[in-house]
């Protein structure tokens, strides 16, 4: 009887072992299994968040560009309307010297197309001259453009901002530096077709003392005036005449040497004078006329030779065009 209860008894204690172990597995697994649960019920939106975030920032990207445009159509059909009263014009050596005091700001310019480039469709470079003198346009600034084509020789009016200063090279090899603007309108007031100027003409009867012809470019000396005082004197003017056959712009600038034509290395030898002109010469324009030059000449009864260099200011150092020379007994040309 006592081993049977105790048999009975052995049974009942594995039975109950048995039932423990299931419960504890099943709660191990039950643990296991919600902490699986809840790990991805962290991490999924997290990561759901990292895939989802770049497309939000790229439409938040697009939405910013796309109202930029819209205010910058905004901004310049304003500028367009306004733009005569915010613009001002401030004089070409200053827009020239302190260009950086102006970088940014709206300017006004009436001048005449002096080049037209085409960059790609409705897109182009202008060389615009704004200062109207006499019997030309002088001072010239770099335009880009978009709009309708212009055309060499129209008369327009500009508004835009100034972007800063442009250097190009010139057919002669020296590089020219002009203020650039960007224009943000351009209206044509004189179309070239129509206007109506008269030819100047050279004066046939000039007096041509010397004469020279270099790369296109020409030079004459055609008058000069001293003023004796005694043994010494002065030059007062000299009369000269450029003519620009080359196929670019000139701006000539001119340089006066006097010596002794006995000794021409001996000290009697004047400070040279170096002048500008009137302004820009187009190709196939021309000046004629009398500059003061007021140079001092000693032992004036000797025979001197005047010399005159044909410079242009957009070389450095300056070097000569041309050059005339003249044989003068300045007693003669008082």
């Amino acid at each position: 009887m006592l081993v049977i209860e105790w048999g009975v008894c052995m049974k009942k204690i594995i039975f109950v072992i048995f039932i423990l172990g299931i419960i504890l597995i099943g709660g191990c697994a039950s643990e296991t299994q919600t902490i699986t649960t809840q790990e991805v019920q962290e991490n999924t939106p997290q990561q759901k968040n990292i895939e989802e975030q770049p497309p939000q920032e790229v439409e938040v990207q697009q939405q910013s560009e796309s109202t930029q445009v819209d205010e910058n159509i905004q901004n310049e059909a304003l500028t367009l309307k306004e733009m005569k009263q915010q613009a001002k014009t401030m004089p070409y050596d200053d827009l020239m010297r302190e260009n950086k005091n102006y970088v940014g700001d709206i300017v006004y310019y009436r001048g005449e197309v002096q080049q037209v480039s085409e960059i790609s469709q409705n897109e182009y470079v202008l060389r615009v001259s704004v200062t109207e003198k006499e019997y030309f346009w002088d001072d010239v600034v770099w335009v880009d453009y978009i709009g309708s084509r212009v055309l060499e020789k129209d008369i327009i009016d500009l508004w835009g901002a100034v972007t800063g200063l442009r250097t190009y090279t010139a057919v002669l090899g020296n590089d020219i530096t002009i203020p650039k603007i960007k224009a943000d309108a351009v209206e044509v007031v004189i179309k070239a077709g129509d206007r109506t100027t008269e030819k100047v003409t050279l004066d046939d009867n000039r007096e041509v003392l010397a004469k020279s012809s270099k790369g296109g470019v020409t030079l004459e000396l055609n008058s000069l005036s001293f003023e004796e005082k005694g043994g010494w004197g002065k030059i007062k003017t000299i009369g000269i005449t450029v003519i620009n056959e080359m196929n670019d712009d000139l701006w000539p600038h001119y340089q006066v040497f006097v010596y002794d034509k006995e000794n021409p290395d001996s000290d009697d030898f004047s400070v040279p004078k170096w002048d500008e002109t009137d302004g820009w010469l187009e190709q196939g324009e021309f000046l004629s006329k009398e500059y003061p030059i007021d140079t001092s000449v000693s032992d004036s009864d000797r025979i001197k030779i005047i010399k005159v260099d044909l410079l242009s200011d957009t070389f450095y150092p300056r070097r000569a065009y041309t050059s005339v020379e003249f044989e003068a007994d300045l007693r003669e040309w008082t």
